[in-house]
């Protein structure tokens, strides 16, 4: 095989691999992705295959899942490559993408992506610089209450993942936390689902909540079929949406900001929901960095 053109990028602490869907034929591209995540290759906590040739960007999760924060590196590499449009009186770049699990286009937005643009004349170096992405998304949801006789535990369904949320004070997951993820897995007949996460959540005081305001801190481990992975990751998006979505009170809207593992912030922004709805509107973002470009063997 020939050497693959790959970008690394962390949103939110989540370090991300995406590779031109082009190279590789869509039948090995599960293979190609779990070898490439390995720690003793490219290492990353996943992987996707991204479209830029078309006018409208696409990628695709090896579960053909719909996963927050690789749509947001997305964001982030189609900045760097000079392929977003000014938003009317601000300062930010945006534009559409289509992405697995997800029927319709998603709009990115890059805050004051102008400053450093390359299209607009900005140095690599600029252009590669610490920015905040975000996601608007109009995204159909069921909540369900998980079949169990203890509290604490809810699942959110979401286009390609269901993520199980588990209230840590009432089910602690003790020291094996993959064992632990596992057995909940088992006990609610969940590892029959192409993308699963398990998200152990609690209650984190910050000062700067804003009214109104939730702030959690969250430890996800998320399950994928295609690639045989179990991942402890350093950032969840779908997981943090999933907390927002089950958490949120449905009346009015919400702020809720998620401390991942990696001690970064998502910021998560709920309208209000009104019964009969069957979508939730939402911008979810924060701050993504770029790692490393290149080409590598298999």
């Amino acid at each position: 095989m020939p050497k693959l053109k790959f970008v690394k990028i962390s949103p939110g602490g989540n370090p991300t691999l995406l590779l031109e869907a082009a190279q590789v034929d869509a039948k090995r591209r599960a293979a190609v992705a779990a070898a490439i995540m390995h720690p003793l290759h490219l290492g990353a906590e996943q992987a996707g295959f991204m479209d830029c040739r078309s006018a409208l960007p696409g990628l695709e999760m090896m579960g053909k899942e719909f996963c927050l924060n690789a749509t947001r590196a997305l964001a982030y590499e189609l900045w760097r490559q000079g392929r977003l449009l000014p938003l009317e009186r601000t300062a930010d770049l945006y534009g559409l993408v289509s992405t697995s699990g997800l029927e319709g286009p998603v709009q990115i937005r890059v805050r004051d992506g102008r400053r450093g643009w390359q299209a607009a004349g900005g140095t690599p170096e600029e252009a590669d610089s610490p920015k905040e992405c975000y996601l608007s998304l109009d995204l159909p949801w069921e909540l369900e209450k998980a079949p169990a006789p203890e509290d604490g535990l809810a699942l959110v369904r979401l286009p390609g993942i269901v993520h199980l949320l588990v209230e840590e004070k009432k089910h602690p997951p003790g020291r094996d936390l993959f064992q632990a993820a596992l057995s909940l897995m088992e006990r609610l007949e969940l590892l029959a689902e192409a993308a699963c996460g398990v998200i152990w959540h609690r209650p984190w005081d910050m000062p700067e909540t804003e009214a109104g305001g939730i702030c959690l801190d969250m430890t996800p481990l998320v399950r994928v079929a295609a690639t045989g992975s179990l991942t402890a990751e350093s950032a969840c998006g779908s997981g943090a949406l999933a907390l927002a979505l089950a958490l949120a009170p449905a009346e009015k809207s919400c702020l809720l900001l998620a401390r991942q593992p990696s001690g970064e912030f998502l910021r998560l922004y709920l309208n209000s929901w009104r019964p009969g709805d069957k979508t939730r509107q939402a911008e979810v973002g924060g701050e993504v960095r770029f790692i490393a470009e290149g080409r590598c063997r298999l």
